[in-house]
Formats: structure tokens, sequence, C-alpha cells
């Protein structure tokens, strides 16, 4: 295929994720005008978006007070999770009106933008002990219990022990969602939001059932509201997060395999065994 040389922009600029940004060169690579230009493709290339990373920044700090609290809520959201949906975040122009003519036309004035508020929903697969379900429900006692509605950890620190008011830090959680380009490159991350004071507002329900001819095997789905920050400044962090983390070094061609031998347990059994008793049956005809 023909290498297009100027296919790519070293500085992006405005139009980049960051200024040093490498962008597509759309002044060269129109496909759809009068006619294709065919020798011209490499700057046309569409982008392809892999999955969000997810990076829990800050834990709530409730979760301190207790025993594996901020690993296990870490190791959930980053390495369980199978989906995070509603993180949509549009942009909106509001405008007011004014009269041009008789004719019904208005012409419209900008008046602000407006951003929605993302509402993510998170889905796990329910693991042996119902262990997400237990950890949604506890947070969500932790924020209120549903019998008195206060907030007292009364079974976490003991009663006599100074507990300042809550504060927001106490129950909500930050997390980093990254955008990598496939090449999963930090120089080449595409943008970057940080979801602040994220905490539960469903957790659904238990998912229990009684059917004689029916099991089930069950996913948790919570609903959380939160405030959503993007802008260059994440997309910075993000980069740094990406450095750290080098998640493009990683190389599963070269993974250990899942054994080295045949369990000891085993030897001498299967083909192991078929293969003595034909031996034997050679060394009887010699």
């Amino acid at each position: 295929m023909t290498y297009q040389p100027n296919a790519l922009l070293a500085n992006g600029g405005r139009f980049g994720a960051s200024p040093n940004s490498v962008i597509a060169n759309l002044f060269d690579s129109g496909q759809t005008g009068f006619g294709p230009i065919l020798t011209n493709l490499d700057a046309n290339t569409p982008l392809v978006l892999p999955t969000l990373d997810v990076t829990v920044v800050t834990v709530p700090k409730v979760f301190q007070y207790i025993q594996n609290g901020p690993a296990l809520f870490k190791t959930l959201f980053e390495t369980h999770m199978t989906q995070m949906s509603g993180l949509e975040i549009e942009h909106t122009i509001e405008s007011e009106t004014v009269p041009i003519g008789r004719g019904g036309h208005v012409q419209h004035a900008p008046t602000r933008q407006v951003r929605s508020q993302p509402t993510p929903t998170c889905t796990w697969p329910e693991k042996l002990g119902n262990i997400i379900w237990n950890f949604g429900r506890l947070w969500a006692n932790l924020i209120r219990d549903p019998d008195t509605q206060a907030a007292t950890l009364s079974d976490i620190i003991p009663a006599t022990t100074a507990l300042p008011p809550h504060v927001a830090s106490m129950f909500g959680a930050e997390i980093l969602l990254t955008q990598y380009d496939p090449t999963y490159r930090p120089e080449n991350i595409l943008d970057a939001i940080f979801l602040t004071n994220f905490m539960p507002s469903n957790l659904g329900s238990h998912g229990y059932t009684f059917d004689v001819n029916q099991v089930s095997r069950p996913d948790r789905e919570f609903q959380f509201t939160c405030i959503a920050q993007c802008n260059n400044n994440t997309v910075a962090v993000a980069k740094e997060v990406a450095k750290a983390k080098q998640l493009h070094r990683i190389n599963y061609q070269n993974a250990n395999p899942v054994a080295t031998g045949i369990d000891s347990s085993l030897r001498g059994e299967g083909m192991e065994r078929l293969m003595t008793q034909l031996n034997n049956f050679r060394n009887m005809n010699v």
C-alpha cells in the first residue's frame, strides 16, 4: 500500500488532546469530496477507541476504617468491573431569539453552554460469597443507615471515639477515566475525565428468586452520581498516570504458561500408562 509521508501532523495545537499531540492531516486526506485520492488513505485512517482505562485515584475515607477496604475498593473497579455506562457528557448551546421580519423567522443569540452531568452505571458479575452485593450495601449503609438514617459508623468506630462531621470525601471517591488510542502509549492519549464526588445512588435489588425450574448467575448493576471534570490538565495527569502504569510494555506473548509440567499425582497415568504397556508388550516380543 502507498505510504503517505505527510499523513500526520506532529503538533495538533488546539485541535489535539494537548498542543504537541499528533493528529491526522485533514488538509490532504479528504476522500468524500468530488472523488477520492487513494494515495492519501493514511491520513484518512479512522479513529478506533479502545475501552476506557479505569484508575481509582482516591477511595472514600470511610473505607480506611475497614480492613482491606481501600484495596478491595480499587480492585473491584479496576480489575473486576465489566461495564461502566452512562458516561455521556453532552454540550448544548442555549440561545434567546428575536423576531426577523413578519414571517415567523427568528435570530438566535447564544446565551450559555451547558454540559450534561454523567450518571454512571457500573456492572460486575457477582463473585463467590456475594461480595459485590455486600460491598455496595456496606457503602450505602455507611452513608446512611436505612433504619435510622444516621451515619454513626457505630459498628466500625467505637462510640467513645471522637468523630468529626462527615464531609464529601468521607463517602465519595475519585476515578480517572483515560481514553487511550490503540498504541496505549502515554503520549498518544486522546482524552481523560475525572469523576469526583462519586457515590452510589441506586444498588438495585439482591436478585434472589424462587423458581423450581430456574437458577441464576447474577450481575450487579449499581448507579452512581458524580461530578465530571475534563480539560487540558486532566489529560496531563492521565499521561503521568499512564507513564507509571506502562501498559504499552506488557507483552502477553511472553506470559508464563498456566503450568510447566504434568502434575505429580498424574504421572504414569493416561497416555504415559499406555506407552508403558506398549513398551512392555514390545519387549516381550523381542
